[in-house]
């Protein structure tokens, strides 16, 4: 990504990321706000791994179709105000980020991970949106399980000693107790 990319990003994320600001006037309630919204979002990402992980063994067309939709509400939302998906959600991550006030290195390996994140959300969201399209169970599986690889992928737990820095990563950051 450019640095036009990153900045235009980052710019976005503060001006989504404008009513967590608002919650409180001092660093630790904005703080706190950075750290509910990143505790929701790791909520709602293993339930998406649930679902799909479940979703991958539809038995039929219609069935693959309807789990793919309802993973769909959880990564895009569901059109209207409520509920805001993952992938919304994870636009505002890098504000809060920021308003945390790591250091500087920091700062940047976990914006990193926040790309990574939200990248591999959207991809996730194409997925799932694709295996509600399918046209075959068998494509729709496929469709499914990438899904499924790619919420894996941003929740960020190594696997065969390999990790992409995700949630777990700024799970830790943030120090916020979690289960693997």
């Amino acid at each position: 990504m450019t640095r036009h990319g990153i900045g235009m990003a980052l710019a976005m994320a503060v001006a989504l990321a404008a009513p967590l600001a608002c919650l409180g006037e001092d660093g630790g309630a904005a703080a706190s706000s950075a750290d509910l919204l990143l505790a929701k979002l790791a909520d709602k990402t293993k339930l998406a791994i649930s679902i799909s992980a479940v979703a991958v063994f539809s038995p039929s067309l219609v069935d693959a179709r309807s789990q793919a939709e309802r993973l769909l509400v959880i990564l895009r939302g569901d059109g209207r105000d409520r509920p805001v998906g993952l992938v919304q959600e994870a636009a505002l991550l890098p504000a809060g980020i920021v308003m945390r006030g790591f250091e500087t290195e920091r700062e940047k390996a976990l914006l990193g991970a926040v790309g990574n994140v939200q990248t591999l959300l959207r991809l996730a969201a194409d997925a799932v949106a694709s295996a509600g399209r399918a046209r075959s169970l068998e494509a729709a599986t496929l469709d499914l399980f990438r899904g499924y690889a790619c919420l894996v992928a941003a929740w960020g737990l190594p696997v065969d000693g390999i990790a992409i820095p995700g949630i777990v990563t700024l799970l830790r950051a943030f120090e916020i107790p979690f289960s693997a």
